[in-house]
């Protein structure tokens, strides 16, 4: 019962660190994961756990997560898997669902096209 509660407070400060005056970033899941680790007696546990899920935000290729996703899925042919997600290949999809009509393969080639196009280099673009 106390370990919850000292979970309910770390929760409630990794919000508040998030929303309000940011101090140590303690809603980016890799700090949040290892002393939530740390108050269950694991820390090493959560440091993977939170190391995991920020791979994930990234999108990071080769993470473990897309090593997992990509030998449990990949071999279906009705499967395509992109990384590196950025908001105008999220858009382009999303956009281009209903008009693909079920093909994955195609899908794939907006995602990764909009999500290169999506990549610019602010200051070459503004001439600086």
């Amino acid at each position: 019962m106390f370990q919850a509660l000292i979970l309910a407070l770390w929760a409630t400060f990794c919000i508040y660190d998030t929303l309000g005056p940011t101090f140590i970033y303690a809603g980016r899941p890799l700090i949040a994961g290892t002393v939530a680790g740390a108050i269950v007696g694991d820390p090493t546990l959560g440091l993977a756990i939170g190391g995991t899920l920020e791979l994930t935000a990234l999108g990071v290729h080769s993470g473990s997560p897309g090593n997992a996703v990509a030998s449990a899925f990949l071999r279906d042919e009705d499967v395509e898997m992109v990384t590196g997600l950025n908001l105008p290949m999220v858009l382009e999809v999303s956009n281009r669902r209903k008009k693909a009509g079920g093909d994955v393969a195609a899908l794939k080639g907006y995602a990764v096209a909009a999500g290169t196009a999506g990549v610019v280099d602010v200051g070459e673009k503004l001439g600086l």
